[in-house]
Parts: C-alpha cells; sequence; structure tokens
C-alpha cells in the first residue's frame, strides 16, 4: 500500500508543480516562474554572499515581499510532496526556488521585514538547505529580535551541524540586539563542532557581552580539547584580551605551556604575560621563542606580541625590516602589515613596496596589498593607477578588494 502512495506522488507531483507554478502572479508583464529563472543566483552555490543581485536595485520591495512570500508559501506542499523526488529531477524544483526566495529576502535586508514569520516557519521544513537560508536571511533582515532570536535559538540543537551554525552566525548578525538572549544561546560554546564554537565566540563578540560574563565561560572552555585545539587556543587567546580580570583563568593557562600543541603553548605563555605582569619572567621567554619559528606567520604573531609586552627588551623592527626584503611576497606583505599596524608612520615607505605586489601575478597576493592599501586610505593615492589596472581582472574576489581600496583612497 505504501508503494502505491509513492508511486502515485511521483506520479502527481510534477503535474501539481506545473499547476501551482503556472499560477504565480505577473511581476512586471512576466510569469514569477520565468522572472525567478532569468535571475543570476550564483552566490548562493558560490557563498560569495557579498555579490548582490542587481535586479534588487529595480525592483519595488512593496510588490516584491508579497511575490517572495506567495512563492514560500504556496510551494509548502509540493516541498512535502518532493520527499519522494530528488531535486535533481526538477531543474527548477520547488524547494530549489523556495531557496532562491528565501535567498532574495535576505538580500533585501530591513526591507523584507514582512516576511520574517515565514521565514521562521521554514527554519524547521525538513529541507537543509531551505533552513540555512531562511536563518541567514534573518539576519540581513536584523527586524523583529523579539521572534526571530528565540527562533534560531531552537534549531542550534539542530542534529545537523550545518543548521547549527547557520544559526548560530545568524545570531551574531544582530549584534547587540542579540546580548539580552545570550544564557540561552551561549550553551551552543561547548558545541562538538569546533567552527560551531567559534561562531558562537563571534556571536558573544557582536553582542557586546561584557568581559565579566564571558570570562566564567572561557575558563571552562579551557578543559575542552578538539581536534584542532581550537578551543583551548581561542579561549586562552580572549582570556588574555580581558587582561586582569581573568586571574583566576591562570592555574589553567599555567597547565596549558606543557601543551603538546604549540598554538595552544603559545596562545597561554601570551594571555598570562597579559593578563599578570608578575609572571612574564617565566613565560615571556616561551612568546620569543616563537620569534625562530619556521612559519612566518608565527614569527609575526610573536613580534607583536612581544611589540605589545616588552619593547624595549626585544626590538623587534630589525627582524621585520628583514621579512619586507624577502623573495617570498608574502613575507613581504606580512611584514608590511605588521610594520603599519606598530608603526603607522612607516606608510610611505610602505606603499611603494605594496605598489609593486599589485604586480605580481597571484590574485590573493594582490587582494591582500589592495586591502592594505585600502586601510591606508588618501595617502595612498600613488597606488590609484595600479589598482585601476586591475579593475578588469577575471578574480572577482580581487576585483572587489581593488574597488574598495580605491574608493577608501579617493574619498577625499
Amino acid at each position: 500500500m505504501i508503494g502505491v502512495v509513492i508511486f502515485v506522488f511521483i506520479l502527481l507531483s510534477p503535474i501539481i508543480h506545473w499547476l501551482i507554478l503556472s499560477h504565480y502572479p505577473i511581476y512586471k508583464g512576466k510569469p514569477v516562474k520565468k522572472w525567478v529563472s532569468e535571475i543570476n543566483w550564483s552566490p548562493i552555490y558560490t557563498y560569495k554572499s557579498n555579490q548582490s543581485v542587481d535586479v534588487l536595485l529595480e525592483m519595488d520591495p512593496e510588490e516584491l515581499v508579497p511575490v517572495l512570500v506567495t512563492i514560500l508559501r504556496s510551494l509548502r506542499l509540493l516541498n512535502k510532496l518532493e520527499c519522494f523526488v530528488s531535486d535533481t529531477h526538477l531543474m527548477d524544483s520547488p524547494s530549489l526556488i523556495q531557496v532562491k526566495a528565501a535567498y532574495m529576502l535576505g538580500e533585501m535586508g530591513p526591507k523584507a521585514e514582512p516576511a520574517i514569520d515565514n521565514l521562521i516557519i521554514f527554519l524547521d521544513c525538513g529541507n537543509s538547505i531551505i533552513a540555512k537560508t531562511s536563518a541567514t536571511a534573518l539576519g540581513k533582515i536584523r527586524k523583529r529580535p523579539e521572534v526571530c532570536i528565540p527562533a534560531l535559538i531552537k534549531i542550534v540543537a539542530n542534529k545537523s551541524h550545518p543548521i547549527r551554525a547557520t544559526a548560530i552566525q545568524a545570531i551574531a548578525d544582530f549584534g547587540p540586539m542579540a546580548k539580552p538572549y545570550h544564557k540561552e544561546w551561549r550553551f551552543a560554546l561547548f558545541d562538538d563542532n569546533f567552527m560551531i564554537r567559534a561562531y558562537t565566540i563571534r556571536a558573544m563578540n557582536s553582542a557586546g557581552i561584557h568581559p565579566e560574563e564571558m570570562i566564567e565561560q572561557f575558563i571552562k572552555l579551557l578543559d575542552h580539547p578538539d581536534e584542532f585545539d581550537f578551543s583551548q587556543k581561542t579561549a586562552a587567546k580572549k582570556l588574555g584580551e580581558f587582561g586582569s580580570a581573568s586571574k583566576e583563568a591562570i592555574p589553567k593557562l599555567l597547565s596549558l605551556l606543557e601543551h603538546e600543541d604549540e598554538d595552544v603553548r603559545f596562545a597561554a605563555a601570551f594571555a598570562i604575560c597579559r593578563i599578570d605582569s608578575s609572571l612574564m619572567e617565566n613565560t615571556l621567554p616561551i612568546v620569543a621563542a616563537f620569534t625562530k619559528h619556521k612559519s612566518p606567520s608565527y614569527r609575526i604573531t610573536a613580534l607583536e606580541a612581544l611589540w605589545e609586552l616588552a619593547p624595549d627588551r626585544y626590538p623587534i623592527m630589525p627582524a621585520l625590516l628583514t621579512m619586507v626584503k624577502s623573495p617570498d611576497v608574502f613575507d613581504r606583505i606580512r611584514g608590511v602589515d605588521a610594520i603599519l599596524r606598530i608603526d603607522p608612520g612607516w606608510t610611505p615607505n610602505a606603499i611603494p613596496i605594496l605598489i609593486d605586489i599589485l604586480k605580481v601575478r597571484d590574485e590573493h597576493a594582490q587582494s591582500r596589498a589592495a586591502a592594505i592599501l585600502g586601510k591606508i586610505g588618501p595617502k595612498a593615492i600613488d597606488a590609484i593607477p595600479a589598482l585601476k589596472e586591475l579593475l578588469d581582472h577575471e578574480d572577482h574576489d580581487l576585483k572587489v578588494y581593488v574597488n574598495r581600496a580605491l574608493t577608501a583612497i579617493e574619498k577625499e
């Protein structure tokens, strides 16, 4: 009997699919189905959320939101039927169109507030892609936190870690509006998945939770090793940022100085130095030892730490200047970036180096150089010709960094 029912559902699904889609409202003289299919939805699949859908700029939100909500509502029945039919069997499957509608609502931001109740329904629809897209949309709309955040908290306990991660990221997007609810979602700080713990820390930061309310949680996190030792090193780093307020964490941090992972050892030593300067005599040499590390990123981190902790005892500028002259382009970028953070007055020396890096045939290196020039701002005016030469580059991410840099430099 069950087999017969499934067979009937499979047989009728394309017919119902056609009936519902053919009765969608007309938008600007075109059936909504055709309109939806013509939009460039590539950001959904490439995860480049910074790519905006240009067509949004041409549409009236008061007209568009009801259309998208209609899509979400009308396809609920089809989505349930389609549990028997793989999405790959339908080019414009109901669930895929729902994903597109939810994505579009998110891109509209606060203007899509009337769609919030419908998006919340789809947080627990059984389709992980729709659930994630709906959660992301709520975070981008950033309205009615008293309704959205409790709904997102419910799915943080979902069995699927991608859904949990998306829900926490959406909560983080609400910023300070999520603070009144933090005791209800901070349990994710101890999630089995280390990325969810990372997103939870971000959410705590963006919510503006006072350090005193976070210290106890981070001390507990020191006892939670994971496959990448992420929790312990991140907790140590955060406790160090809180300074003397984290004195209760000293015993556990001292025990981590013998940890097998060098990241954890460094984070613990640096944190101890920041929390209690009287202990620096024994812990500072551990930090200093990392300036000899084979990895440039370790060396940079250690040098910057020494600049903060004991600039007179450990003169670091010679080491950074050596990196700036390195044949490795990424060593040069790291060196320039570190020097500028320590001594902004070095900017005139940095600009020619960064301009030369813009001419290197490596999109990642060029993007990094453009990003630093953008931070420098109007003083980097000499870099404008080199930046403009990259405006027609085929790499989208590089063009984004170049445009941002030009905007920052030309703002005056």
